[in-house]
């Protein structure tokens, strides 16, 4: 269900998180919450207190569609793998929506001081920071899904990509700059969530640009279609079968990971 939802997305041409058309709705209303509530405690306004509670109000309220949305993205772009960025995201999710909820509850105890449920707003201010920080790192450290006609072309025209025969020679093939360009496309939607940079968010003793699967086209392959740790164990990256990847796919993945190795945002 969680498939065909962001397949119909991808239709329309929307291919990037669904939970940050929630997300910044409360970002915005938990802002003006701290500074109204600032205002009520050193000017004494009743209607600043008043529109401080009126906006946590609301910023709970759209909290939950964007935790809704936050975990179908979780488990449409990162495969439910519980990366450390992810974990973190869930205990301030958590911790967020408490700290609305208590100041919902004392916004109308006359008995609580103003100094208190700025200190509340200002614990979830704090904890909504922490989200967009770690939502960034996933994102800009590189989950970002971008489309095919946004991505630049690397700077060579070519890169020369190995291919395994059925010997244990190899035989060259070249990788056009359109191949490349797919590739990165394939790239940031399937790997960058947990290989940002070229590394392993998951298992950093096992880097992606430092992976020997990347010694051949085959090899590569055959890794991603059935991934293993070094001991033959299944690990906690996904399998992507040729009806998620196709050999075409592949090629071009492997065509752009080539590609990074050598560049300075991978070294």
């Amino acid at each position: 269900m969680i498939e065909g939802f962001y397949r119909l997305l991808a239709a329309t041409g929307f291919t990037q998180r669904v939970h940050l058309v929630f997300a910044y709705v409360p970002v915005g209303l938990l802002t003006g919450a701290v500074f109204f509530s600032l205002g009520a405690y050193f000017w004494k306004k009743e209607d600043l207190r008043i529109s401080a509670a009126h906006a946590v109000v609301l910023a709970f309220i759209f909290v939950f569609p964007s935790v809704l949305f936050g975990v179908f993205d979780w488990m449409h772009f990162y495969q439910a793998v519980l990366s450390f960025p992810i974990k973190m995201k869930m205990i301030l999710s958590l911790a967020l929506m408490l700290l609305l909820a208590a100041g919902i509850i004392l916004r109308g105890e006359k008995k609580v001081k103003p100094g208190v449920m700025l200190g509340i707003y200002a614990l979830a201010f704090g904890a909504m920071i922490g989200l967009v920080r770690f939502g960034s790192a996933l994102v800009f450290g590189g989950a970002g899904n971008v489309s095919e006609q946004t991505v630049e072309a690397p700077d060579e025209s070519s890169i020369t990509i190995r291919r395994e025969t059925g010997s244990a020679d190899r035989d060259q093939a070249s990788a056009s700059g359109e191949d490349v360009r797919s590739g990165e496309v394939i790239f940031a939607s399937n790997c960058q969530g947990c290989h940002p940079r070229g590394e392993n968010i998951v298992v950093p003793d096992l880097p992606l640009k430092d992976a020997k699967q990347l010694e051949s086209l085959q090899t590569f392959a055959t890794f991603i279609h059935d991934p293993r740790l070094p001991d033959g164990s299944r690990g906690p990256m996904p399998a992507f079968p040729p009806d998620k990847l196709s050999e075409a796919q592949d090629q071009k993945l492997y065509a752009y990971i080539r590609s990074m190795l050598d560049d300075p945002a991978w070294r």
